[in-house]
């Protein structure tokens, strides 16, 4: 049985119960999380974790939109992440569904970081279109997520009517790709913490010029996206 020990411990993760995990990593389509619960904060919690092998990265930059959700027109997202999303996905969502018929008051926490960022903007915008139930749940809140879709997904996922939190910290330069100019969008909505690690924008433009966009190439840096505060 999968744990997270130590990282269930901590003050602000006491009492967190796993109750399922996933790990795809001898697909070719790699993704890993679990979903768990937190009685005291009335959570379900979807986390998925990061780049960590080189298929992973191969999966960062399979750059190639395509269509979906097929519910929104002229929506399209990257491949790669739909991919890792799709391998795992009908087991988190069954997880998922059971945690919510046992805790019908209890909100829909999806998280993750990099990779896993792009996994759980992809989990809120496939809930929000399959399942309009949730959408008084959900939450999400994500750590140097590249761009995930086209313009017209990122404008969706952006207008719906729940709380979005898309943190960047410093130059990390995930956040940076796939460029605009290939066809993607940040969605809403951006919470950038600057090079002095103090929160200095926090809009619902996601891509504003005043958020991490107001930093040149020369200031973007690999070794931030590694550094979030608590990611270990």
């Amino acid at each position: 049985t999968w744990t997270c020990h130590i990282n269930c411990q901590a003050d602000d993760t006491k009492g967190t119960v796993v109750d399922y995990h996933w790990d795809t990593s001898t697909t070719l389509n790699p993704s890993y999380g679990f979903v768990a619960h937190k009685d005291d904060t009335k959570e379900i919690i979807v986390s998925w974790r990061g780049s960590t092998i080189l298929m992973d990265w191969i999966k960062d930059f399979t750059f190639l939109p395509v269509s979906w959700p097929s519910s929104v027109s002229g929506s399209k997202v990257h491949q790669g992440f739909l991919q890792t999303y799709s391998s795992a996905s009908s087991g988190i969502e069954a997880a998922v569904s059971k945690l919510v018929a046992k805790h019908p008051d209890y909100s829909i926490v999806l998280t993750g970081h990099s990779l896993g960022g792009g996994e759980a903007a992809i989990a809120a915008a496939d809930y929000a279109a399959r399942h309009p139930e949730w959408l008084s749940k959900l939450k999400l809140f994500t750590f140097g997520e590249p761009r995930v879709g086209n313009p017209a997904f990122a404008g969706w996922l952006s207008q719906q009517p729940f709380p979005i939190y898309r943190t960047v910290y410093k130059g990390d330069l995930v956040p940076r790709a796939p460029f605009q100019f290939m066809g993607f969008k940040h969605h809403s909505q951006e919470v950038w913490y600057d090079e002095n690690g103090a929160l200095k924008f926090q809009g619902s433009n996601g891509e504003s010029p005043y958020g991490e966009n107001s930093l040149t190439p020369l200031q973007w840096s690999v070794l931030d996206h590694l550094r979030y505060p608590g990611l270990s």
